[in-house]
């Protein structure tokens, strides 16, 4: 997973995020799926990925695990000496 190392270089939060569709690879008692079904659980998985992003996106700030200031000093140079070209980048990683 390259994404979460270069997320924790970058001092961003990460976390993946795994919704099944079906139990019938391993679960006998789940019986056989069919494209309905799955489609069904698909569509409220992506509810649930909507509800779960809207909920990190209200609660961006509190998170208290500190990866989200993790980078908070690593440019040592004043704000007003940044490239023009580069700002906005490192405004965005270094808010």
């Amino acid at each position: 997973m390259p994404e979460a190392r270069l997320a924790r270089e970058a001092g961003l939060c990460y976390q993946t995020v795994a919704m099944a569709t079906d139990y019938d690879c391993w679960n006998e008692e789940a019986g056989d799926v069919s494209l309905e079904v799955i489609l069904r659980v698909l569509e409220a998985n992506a509810n649930t990925s909507r509800k779960l992003v809207a909920h990190l996106i209200e609660n961006l700030y509190q998170c208290s695990s500190g990866c989200g200031t993790a980078m908070q000093n690593s440019v040592v140079t004043l704000r007003d000496l940044w490239p023009k070209s580069k700002a906005l980048e490192l405004e965005t990683l270094l808010q």
